[in-house]
Order: C-alpha cells, then sequence, then structure tokens
C-alpha cells in the first residue's frame, strides 16, 4: 500500500514538473481545478497501466513479458495524458495539452521522474544499493556536464528565461538523458568501440533535443562540434552507471584483440563502455 501511495505521489509530482518545463502544458486557473486535473490522471494512468502490466505479465515480471509491458506504458501514457487533460478541460478546467511533440514530451518526462524518484526510494533496501548509488551519480554528473557545457562552450546556449526555468530545464534534459535505452558494444578496437558509442549518443542527444524544443527554455546547440563534443562529455559522465552492470562472463575466452594505437595494453571490456 505504502508503494502504491508513494508511486502515486511521484506520478503526481512529475506532472507537475512537466507542466512547469514543457511550453505547451498549462495547468491554470484555482488551485482545486489543477489539483482535480493531477488526480485525475495518476489515477486513470496508473490504473491503466497497472491493469496492463498484469494482462500481460500474469502477475508476474519475467523478463520475457517486462519489456512488452513497458513499451506498452510508453505508447500509452501519453494518449492517456492527453485524454485525461481534455477531459478536465471540458469539466472546465483552466488546463490544457496542445501538440503531438509536446504531448509525448510531457509524458517521458513524467515518466522519467517517477523512474528517478523510484530510484532514490530504493536507497532506503539494503539488496541493489551499490547499483542505486551509481545510478543516481550518473544523473548528477550529466547534470552537471549540461550546465557547465551550457556555461562554457561557445555554440551551446538557453533560450533567455527565468532562472529557475533554465535550471530545470537542465534537470530534465539529464533525467531524460540518463533514462534513455544505453547500448554496449564489444568490439575488436577498444578505440572503434569508443567511437561508435560516442556517435550514438550523439543521435540520441540531437533527437532528445529536437524533442525539447518544446519546452519553455529548449537548450540549442549551434555549428558542428558542439554536439559530439558534449555527448562525449556525457558518456564519460555515465561511466558510475556503466559500473553498476555486472560484467557478462563467457565460458569461452574470448579471441584475441588487434593491436590498437591509442590502447596498445588493451581495455576494460562492455558494460563499462
Amino acid at each position: 500500500m505504502s508503494s502504491l501511495v508513494s508511486g502515486s505521489v511521484c506520478t503526481a509530482a512529475g506532472i507537475a514538473v512537466a507542466a512547469l518545463a514543457v511550453d505547451d502544458f498549462r495547468l491554470d486557473g484555482p488551485v482545486a481545478g489543477r489539483v482535480a486535473t493531477v488526480v485525475c490522471a495518476v489515477l486513470v494512468c496508473n490504473g491503466a497501466l497497472y491493469l496492463l502490466a498484469r494482462a500481460i505479465t500474469g502477475g508476474r515480471t519475467p523478463r520475457s513479458r517486462a519489456l512488452p509491458a513497458v513499451l506498452a506504458g510508453l505508447v500509452l501514457w501519453p494518449l492517456l495524458l492527453w485524454a485525461c487533460v481534455r477531459l478536465a478541460r471540458a469539466a472546465g478546467a483552466d488546463v490544457r495539452l496542445d501538440g503531438v511533440w509536446p504531448v509525448v514530451l510531457s509524458a517521458l518526462v513524467t515518466l522519467s521522474f517517477v523512474s528517478t524518484c523510484g530510484m532514490l526510494g530504493g536507497l532506503r533496501r539494503r539488496e541493489g544499493r551499490r547499483s542505486r548509488l551509481l545510478a543516481a551519480a550518473s544523473v548528477l554528473l550529466v547534470t552537471g556536464v549540461l550546465a557547465g557545457v551550457t556555461a562554457v562552450l561557445g555554440g551551446v546556449r538557453l533560450e533567455p528565461g527565468e532562472g529557475w526555468r533554465q535550471a530545470l530545464t537542465i534537470a530534465v534534459l539529464a533525467l531524460l538523458y540518463t533514462w534513455r535505452p544505453h547500448t554496449t558494444a564489444t568490439l575488436p578496437s577498444l578505440t572503434v568501440t569508443i567511437v561508435l558509442l560516442v556517435a550514438v549518443d550523439t543521435l540520441l542527444l540531437w533527437l532528445l533535443l529536437l524533442l525539447a524544443e518544446s519546452m519553455t527554455t529548449p537548450l540549442h546547440m549551434d555549428g558542428l562540434w558542439p554536439l559530439p563534443l558534449t555527448a562525449a562529455l556525457l558518456w564519460c559522465a555515465e561511466w558510475p552507471k556503466r559500473l553498476a552492470v555486472p560484467p557478462q562472463r563467457s565460458a569461452a575466452p574470448p579471441p584475441p584483440m588487434p593491436h590498437d594505437p591509442f590502447f596498445p595494453h588493451g581495455g576494460p571490456m562492455s558494460p563499462l563502455y
């Protein structure tokens, strides 16, 4: 029961954060109307996702069924959030959520916030505490990197706005970036592996910035080098999170790696990169 209540509180807080961060998501008017809209969204979205997860997994969470449940939730959450806002608006509440991408972004912000709250709440349990601490450290490092490149790196800028809104944009982007699917690879050359993974992260960061154009104070990266340089720094900042993933053991010995001029003595195997 306590986990249900805490999950609902985190979801309500995530929706409130999304309303502050996304430009076309507004919760205005009397406090009662805003609270009623958020409560409606929490009950409908969480209830529908709970029933969906139960239907897919059968009350258990085997890996073969957990992934379809998560993917279905990612598709269903934006639709449910949009429907709740439309119903609240039809009932007279001064709320709005317009546009496909603002709806998607609002849902992703809420889900990433809920996921981060769950990770932080899990620190009270001894089991898996090290992994959660490393994941939390990655979130803080990514936030620091984004704030640092915005202040120092040329071509990286936030839209003018209130300071707290700009800070909120950095924090939300950090949550979304660390919440994204992660890729690992083990290629014959460590240098090629690193370049490939940084290139993938550059593409994902570019897509995230495109989606974040719907934010109140979006982050822009102009020019050729700021985007890959920022992606490389973020890749380094997420190193603690990769340390939390146990290395895969194989019965057969790995093939010998060819000579790498940048790492002549070899390097760590995935998932460290």
